[in-house]
């Protein structure tokens, strides 16, 4: 089976028919059945698996700072969450980049879907770690708990802290002033390129 998705998805179909016909004729009948049953890759679980199987450590690398994640988080480590965050966003990429390349641009959104999946659950990350995916898998809204780490039963609500809140009111009323700032600017430019072709439309008669 192993070797079945090892193989292009063009050509998947007819190894998996061939190996099911002659694993019946061996008498193994319920793998043969197991082997037919099989779904064909599409092409962006053909590059997740290709890289699974490649470059493993890609993979490695997201299920662990998934894992890391899902510490920070039941953990309640503020730190440790950030710098989690930024390992798993990392790593999903640098995956992403390795199947895109393999499976092409058009796929990169159900790519990265799937490396974001395999950092949120056990579950996903087996699949995806073993290599043998026959479609693209989707995030869990949430990281779900890896292992025995606990989940928080309830999120701890965030302390008030008004000074924060000030400073980003400022930051907001300033970005507003440049962006009201930025449109004046825009307008005035337009109304200068309408005169000057204008002029140009003058000139030439």
């Amino acid at each position: 089976m192993d070797d079945l998705f090892a193989l292009p998805p063009a050509e998947f179909t007819a190894a998996r028919d061939a190996l099911a016909k002659r694993l019946k004729a061996e008498g193994d009948a319920a793998a043969a059945a197991e082997v037919k049953a099989l779904r064909r890759p599409s092409a962006a679980a053909w590059a997740v698996n290709q890289v699974a199987r490649g470059e493993p450590d890609l993979v490695v690398a997201v299920v662990d700072a998934g894992r890391a994640v899902a510490d920070a988080l039941a953990s309640g480590d503020r730190e440790g969450l950030r710098t989690a965050t930024a390992r798993r966003r990392e790593s999903v990429s640098a995956a992403t980049r390795a199947a895109v390349a393999v499976a092409g641009e058009q796929h990169r959104d159900e790519i990265a879907d799937t490396f974001e999946a395999a950092a949120t659950d056990d579950e996903s990350a087996a699949l995806v770690t073993a290599g043998r995916l026959t479609k693209g898998l989707t995030p869990t809204a949430v990281f779900a708990p890896f292992g025995d780490a606990p989940a928080p039963t309830k999120a701890p609500k965030p302390k008030r802290d008004d000074e924060a809140v000030r400073t980003a009111r400022d930051r907001a009323e300033e970005a507003d002033r440049a962006v009201l700032a930025a449109r004046h600017a825009l307008a005035e430019l337009e109304a200068a390129a309408k005169a000057a072709w204008a002029e140009v439309e003058r000139l030439r008669h």
